[in-house]
This record gives structure tokens, C-alpha cells and sequence, in this order.
């Protein structure tokens, strides 16, 4: 990541190069003020996607998903399903649990 924020501030400062009448402190002020805007937009990007996935308990990876389809729910789950007064059912799944917990948590 660190070179892809490098490349491009590189590429914002060649074209900030050929504009007449901007000097070279003027472009480096205004190439870095572009890849923060540029990795802002990125993180919010993130928060957004990971929003959509607890909020519609979809993942844009199938990989995950299906690993998880079949193993039991995590301690954790169970514990955290227990303080919130989920009834258990035995050999719940972690993704079930996962989407138990996510609607009692929207009912608080």
C-alpha cells in the first residue's frame, strides 16, 4: 500500500509539474493534500463496506463464509449470546450465532 500512496504522488506531482506558474513547494503542498483526500475516501470506502456486511450479515467473501458455515459457535459467541438472553440452540453455528447476536443487538 505504501507504494501504490507513493505512486500516485508521484504521478500527482509530474502533472502538477507541467502546470506553468506553480512552483515546486506549491505542487508537493498540493500533491499531499490529494493523497490524504485519496486515503480518506479509501478508509470511508472500508467503513461503509464493513457496515453493509454486519448491517445485511453478507460478505463479499465466499471463502470465509463457507468456512465458517459449519463450525460451531466460538466461547465468545455463546458467552455474548448468554448476556443478551439469546436462547442457545445446541450445535448452533457461528455464523448463526453471529446473525443471532447482530438483530438482538439492533432490539437494545
Amino acid at each position: 500500500m505504501e507504494n501504490e500512496y507513493k505512486n500516485l504522488f508521484e504521478n500527482i506531482l509530474s502533472s502538477l509539474r507541467k502546470i506553468e506558474g506553480i512552483d515546486i513547494e506549491k505542487a508537493v503542498n498540493i500533491a499531499c493534500i490529494l493523497v490524504q483526500e485519496y486515503g480518506k475516501d479509501r478508509r470511508v470506502a472500508v467503513i461503509q463496506q464493513s457496515k453493509s456486511i454486519q448491517k445485511n450479515g453478507n460478505s463479499n467473501d465466499e471463502t470465509v463464509q463457507s468456512n465458517d458455515r459449519n463450525e460451531k459457535a466460538t466461547f465468545n459467541q455463546l458467552k455474548y449470546m448468554k448476556q443478551l438472553g439469546i436462547k442457545i440452540h445446541p450445535g448452533i453455528t457461528k455464523i448463526e450465532a453471529s446473525k443471532l447476536i447482530d438483530m438482538a443487538k439492533e432490539n437494545l
